[in-house]
């Protein structure tokens, strides 16, 4: 019970936020449905991740504001890039969405393999933040997150190693 209400807290933070803030932000760059739904929808998913999935317990503003740094980079890429590509969009969005949550972590990542776990969830949370922009082809979003959280994932442990002073090899990987 007591996890439900602090989901229930963090998911109406992330909500506010996204309505107040990242709604607002994404109609004065581009009043396009498209785009609307994009960075509203990627800012509830990646809020509601951050801040049920928070360090120290569930956190309402942790949430906040990833929803809204998340969100507002969003609006952006996807209001200043011209046609409704994902496999444009995507990329920048799970970088963005990889280092808040890597930011936010008590210890740095240096083992590839929780990388690619961590990479891989923001990916596929990113995937279900995009579906309601695509409507009946929701599906694909998914798969595209699936498949570029690899080399974000790489990039982001090798600069965290290199930050730290440690020697880190990179991986080729290919599924």
């Amino acid at each position: 019970m007591r996890q439900l209400v602090a989901l229930l807290h963090v998911t109406l933070a992330v909500a506010v936020t996204a309505i107040v803030f990242v709604l607002p932000f994404a109609y004065a760059i581009s009043n396009a449905r498209f785009d609307l739904w994009v960075s509203t929808g990627v800012a509830v998913a990646i809020g509601i991740l951050f801040g049920f999935r928070a360090p120290g317990g569930a956190s309402p503003l942790l949430g906040a504001t990833a929803a809204f740094v998340v969100g507002a980079v969003a609006a952006l890429i996807a209001g200043l890039v011209p046609g409704n590509g994902n496999i444009i969009m995507l990329p920048p969005l799970q970088a963005v969405a990889c280092g808040f949550l890597w930011a936010t972590r008590a210890e740095p990542i240096t083992r590839w393999q929780e990388s690619l776990r961590l990479a891989l969830g923001t990916g596929v949370w990113l995937g279900i933040g995009l579906m309601p922009a695509w409507g009946e082809r929701a599906l694909l979003p998914a798969m595209l997150a699936a498949l570029t959280f690899a080399p974000t994932c790489e990039a982001a442990r090798l600069l965290t190693m290199r930050r730290l002073g440690l020697r880190g090899r990179p991986y080729l990987l290919i599924a």
